[in-house]
């Protein structure tokens, strides 16, 4: 019995069908690695969230500060987390540097709206009547249009106005997250981040 090879049809069909498979899985692969990616800086901002907790009971209950210039958050926050790698969100990190993170840019950011700069009076912890609804900590962008460079140094309530684009930070499926006061942390997509509460 002579055997019969594929015809250039047969090979196209199937050379077709691979294509669009493959055009139908990759964003699905790509959703779920973004995802991992999501969890992982998840976990990192949950130890954040504790570090600053420990700081706070160290300190009176006195919240963290951020500031300008040569003062920065994070050195007051490592002793509390002990591993640089925890300011870095895995989808923004890959060549990432310590001295990146640890000095002007992390890419968390302290909500300023309780954690006030360096010349205002701090907020303690009694201050707060909501700590399960007002954001503590998140990410932030720490390259910005030159208008606001200081979304390394702290957060607020997103507006979304225009000129505010160093707060349009949702790097992960088109949301963000962010830690609570109370230590909880959680994804919220955008626009949904402008509901959430960010004074005491």
């Amino acid at each position: 019995m002579k055997r019969r090879g594929f015809t250039l049809i047969e090979l196209l069909v199937v050379i077709a069908i691979i294509a669009i498979l493959a055009a139908i899985l990759f964003p699905v692969f790509a959703k779920a690695r973004e995802k991992a990616r999501q969890t992982s800086c998840l976990s990192n901002l949950k130890q954040l969230a504790l570090g600053i907790q420990m700081y706070v009971q160290d300190y009176d209950e006195t919240l963290p500060k951020v500031s300008y210039g040569s003062y920065y958050w994070t050195p007051t926050m490592d002793p509390y987390l002990k591993n640089w790698q925890i300011l870095i969100c895995p989808s923004r990190g890959a060549s990432t540097t310590q001295a990146h993170v640890t000095g002007s840019y992390p890419h968390y950011g302290l909500n300023s709206g309780i954690c006030p700069f360096s010349a205002d009076a701090p907020v303690k912890l009694a201050q707060i009547t909501m700590s399960a609804e007002t954001v503590m900590t998140g990410e932030a962008n720490w390259y910005t249009d030159g208008a606001d460079s200081h979304g390394c140094y702290h957060m607020r309530r997103p507006t979304y106005a225009a000129g505010d684009t160093s707060r349009w930070i949702h790097p992960h499926n088109g949301g963000r997250n962010l830690a609570f006061v109370d230590g909880h942390t959680k994804w919220f997509a955008r626009p949904n981040d402008t509901n959430l509460r960010w004074v005491p």
